[in-house]
């Protein structure tokens, strides 16, 4: 069956359609740099469309994004840090 028809690969799969060593790609599925599902708890599958968005750069590298995400929330922290408080509690 031709791989770019298929929308679900198993991990061999994407090594031919990707065209990355399966060692790399254990790694990338590793550190979560492209999502890959184990229904079975065992198998890895990738969809191809993820795939594609990994292959163009079109999918954020979920580090990355965790660390954007805790600098949002260390930002916000020391913003309610600074903000003066009101109210029945904080009155002056």
């Amino acid at each position: 069956m031709d791989l770019t028809t298929k929308n679900v690969l198993n991990f061999q799969e994407t090594v031919e359609y990707t065209g990355i060593k399966p060692s790399y790609l254990y790694k990338l599925t590793a550190d979560k740099v492209v999502p890959c599902y184990k229904p079975t708890g065992k198998l890895l599958y990738f969809r191809r469309e993820e795939l594609e968005d990994f292959l163009t750069g079109r999918i954020e590298h979920q580090k990355e994004s965790k660390n954007k995400t805790q600098k949002n929330i260390r930002h916000n922290k020391v913003s309610e840090l600074c903000r003066p408080r009101y109210g029945p509690k904080h009155e002056r």
